[in-house]
């Protein structure tokens, strides 16, 4: 049974978030989304935020080592959510907080370029190169990755790319409802669309529209439910089976199966999406984060040579 604060916070996404979520102009969306952040998230007491220039081949990312306590040698590399339009690291620093401190882990945060001042593949070269610098920091048994919605999306696209180029995988990925399939073909796009609690249908269209441009949906790196994964980390995903997202979360699991990979999925019922985010403020997120912690952190033990 659902919890009395995540009720609340269902009721509080549907009549207030949802109806901000899809404001079309993207610079007040991005204040809205900041905004939220600052009155509804708890930051951890101990929440230490470094930010830094991630730097590789030339390029330039602004970034954000993020941790809470005393946190081990591995690292967390989380690709934020928002549709491929909004998302900030004040939004996010508590999540991943949260998970790296539970994976026993720092936390690195990345701002990519957003669209649609930044079309797609923009998103996706700077994932990888994300993930190329952060390689050359952290050796790969040490590193994990995650990702929301959309940051699910690049996490993805980044596996795929690595694996095409042979750059070596981390010790694991989480997925928090991620979009998968860009060609908005699954059933449960149409058919959760009462039913889903925070995502407005159309605003979410018009954003994954901005984000292609003129791009083929069909392109793996947009859509990497296409893609191939053979020899990919052992991943986890994390959905609710209300969401208009719940096949794109189902479909690349089985995927991923199909490519040999170690595949977990946890399902839950009615709750918003990306719910993790309430961390601090529902036991059902508290639980959904210490999950993900506790995965990450098993195969970040499992990738560390004996001594």
């Amino acid at each position: 049974m659902t919890s009395r604060p995540q009720r609340l916070l269902n009721v509080f996404a549907r009549i207030a978030q949802k109806p901000a979520l899809a404001l079309p102009w993207p610079s007040l969306a991005r204040a809205g989304f900041d905004l939220n952040a600052r009155v509804l998230y708890p930051q951890p007491n101990d929440l230490k935020v470094e930010r830094f220039t991630l730097s590789h081949d030339g390029v330039h990312l602004p970034a954000a080592w993020i941790s809470a306590g005393d946190p081990g040698p591995a690292t967390l590399l989380y690709i934020h959510g928002g549709g491929f339009t909004v998302g900030s690291l004040r939004g996010y620093q508590h999540l991943i907080a949260a998970i790296a401190k539970t994976a026993g882990a720092r936390g690195l945060y990345v701002d990519y370029r957003l669209a649609p001042e930044h079309p797609f593949p923009a998103a996706v070269e700077d994932a990888l190169t994300a993930y190329r610098a952060t390689l050359a920091l952290t050796a790969p048994e040490d590193l994990v990755l995650a990702g929301d919605s959309a940051g699910g999306n690049l996490v993805l696209a980044t596996l795929h790319q690595a694996l095409a180029e042979g750059l070596p995988m981390p010790a694991a990925a989480a997925f928090l409802s991620p979009v998968t399939d860009l060609r908005l073909i699954n059933p449960s796009l149409m058919a959760n669309r009462r039913s889903e609690i925070l995502l407005p249908a159309e605003a979410c269209r018009r954003q994954i529209l901005d984000y292609l441009a003129d791009a083929d949906p069909s392109d793996p790196r947009a859509s990497p439910v296409l893609g191939r994964f053979e020899g990919v980390c052992p991943t986890l995903f994390q959905v609710d089976r209300t969401e208009m997202l719940h096949d794109d979360t189902r479909l690349m699991a089985d995927a991923l199966r199909r490519a040999g990979g170690e595949v977990e999925i946890e399902e839950t019922e009615g709750l918003p999406h990306v719910w993790q985010i309430n961390c601090g403020l529902s036991p059902e997120a508290d639980d959904a984060v210490a999950h993900i912690g506790a995965f990450l952190k098993r195969h970040l033990n499992v990738a560390k040579p004996a001594a």
